[in-house]
């Protein structure tokens, strides 16, 4: 009897006062779905947040948090949250996502700025598709650890770490990028990376390379020799303002889809000598200040570049001031109406061959030659667009520049010489203690050796022999 009464009140009193049963809302959820984050410790003002972890319409990524736990404190999704400097906070989340899209966005939530570390070990990432922008304007981080973290089904990594300033080391192996198809802009920005392994990056569906190492302005060296670039229409600015960059590893590039080269090395200050020789260009419509202010560019090989298809060759090389020699006779760029400044600053350019350059379209070319001082031999041996021809003749009116051009065309004797293309010409130093030797008949052409029939002419100091003038030579010649 006294059983029956004590279930009959432990029943009444659950209708009138229902047990406390945790409900989804407060579920502590498995350890493989939080991300640890920890805030500058050098803050001296709370920062806080307006409705949790900034969850709104700008950052609808951030909706998937279940809440947030600081210290021993759990903050709802739709609570407000200060945090302190030296903070840790833990982010936990409802479910998988599918997107982390500009989740840690400093640019547009100032909070994000003063993060110096995230910890993705514990995250589940593997429906995450898109991580655009996931560290954007990160000013502060130094650290990302990113074991465990799969991006296997990723592809999209546009601007990623996008001015991450502080960020000095990054360790990418365990990065899965076979299904990204963008990188543009995804190390723009990253001013303290002095060097970045890519090693093990699959690149075989990017489309989009713009940007993507832009500012890196500590970057000493990158190799992306194994980079598969056959499907990237889009490398504006790849390298853009790269100014310690001193190694930089092309040799497996396919070019043969882009279109867009625009200012791809421009402000690459540092390096030395590039290697392009293997580049199929024969997409590409832009190369606007392609090797603008690489001022310590020596030695560039071009000697494949089809330019075909290009219409803006506006300062291409602009202020390479170290530029000794530049052949481009392979630039057939009947598309290209603009060629203002092109050659503008290029101050140690002695040698140019630009014998291929018939323009059917060319509408500018403002200060196109201005700075060349020290220019002595200039090829147009094929040009005929009369604009141009009579631009070089006035450009380089004066004596000691030798400009090689076709006798029929010839209308400014001063400092015009007719000669093949200088692809073709051997250069030859006699013994000092020899007597004088006398070659008759120019190089000895005779039938003895026919073949020196091909010979048109012979330049000697500042003179020059047709092939049936007779020639002295001296000792040091």
């Amino acid at each position: 009897m006294v059983l029956k009464k004590l279930i009959f009140c432990f029943s009444f009193l659950f209708l009138i006062f229902p047990m406390n049963v945790r409900g989804q809302d407060d579920e502590i959820l498995t350890t493989n779905n939080y991300i640890i984050v920890k805030y500058d410790g050098y803050i001296s003002w709370t920062l806080e947040y307006k409705n949790g972890f900034g969850i709104n319409e700008t950052f609808t990524s951030r909706k998937g948090i279940k809440y947030i736990i600081k210290g021993n404190s759990k903050y709802k999704s739709n609570e407000s949250l200060s945090i302190e400097p030296n903070d840790i906070i833990e982010i936990y989340f409802y479910n998988n996502i599918t997107s982390l899209e500009n989740f840690f966005d400093g640019e547009n939530d100032d909070n994000c700025m003063y993060i110096v570390s995230v910890d993705l070990s514990h995250f589940n990432s593997s429906l995450v598709v898109n991580v655009e922008g996931m560290f954007k304007s990160c000013e502060l981080i130094e650290e990302i650890n990113f074991n465990n973290f799969d991006t296997s089904s990723v592809t999209n990594m546009k601007y990623m770490f996008y001015q991450c300033m502080t960020l000095g080391a990054l360790d990418l192996s365990h990065l899965n990028t076979s299904l990204v198809s963008s990188m543009e802009g995804m190390f723009s920005g990253c001013c303290l990376l002095e060097s970045i392994d890519l090693l093990h990056f699959n690149t075989s569906l990017v489309t989009n390379m713009k940007e993507m190492f832009a500012d890196c302005c500590q970057l000493d060296s990158l190799d992306l020799s194994h980079f598969n670039t056959s499907l990237v229409t889009n490398m504006k600015d790849m390298f853009f303002d790269c100014g310690e960059l001193r190694s930089l590893d092309l040799s497996n590039f396919n070019t043969s889809s882009v279109t867009n080269m625009e200012k791809m090395f421009y402000g690459c200050d540092e390096l030395k000598s590039l290697d392009l020789s293997h580049f199929n260009t024969s997409s590409v419509t832009n190369m606007e200040k392609m090797f603008g202010y690489c001022r310590k560019l020596n030695s560039l090989n071009l000697s494949h570049f089809n330019a075909s298809s290009v219409t803006n060759m506006k300062d291409i090389f602009f202020n390479c001031a170290e530029l000794k020699s530049l052949d481009l006779s392979n630039f057939q760029a009947k598309s290209v109406n603009s060629i203002n400044e092109m050659f503008k600053g290029c101050s140690a350019l002695e040698y140019l061959d630009i014998s291929n350059f018939n323009f059917d379209s060319l509408d500018s070319m403002v200060s196109m030659f201005d700075g060349l001082s020290n220019i002595k031999y200039i090829n147009i041996y094929n040009i005929t667009n009369n604009i141009l021809i009579n631009a070089i003749q006035s450009a380089f009116d004066k004596d000691g520049i030798t400009i090689c051009q076709k006798e029929e065309i010839i209308n400014n004797p001063k400092a015009i010489y007719t000669c093949y293309n200088p692809l073709s010409y051997i250069i030859v130093k006699y013994d000092d203690n020899m007597a004088n030797i006398k070659y008759e008949n120019g190089f000895v052409i005779n039938n003895e050796i026919p073949s020196r029939k091909g010979i048109k002419n012979i330049i000697k100091g500042n003179l020059k022999y047709k092939n049936d003038e007779p020639l002295s030579i001296e000792p040091n010649n």
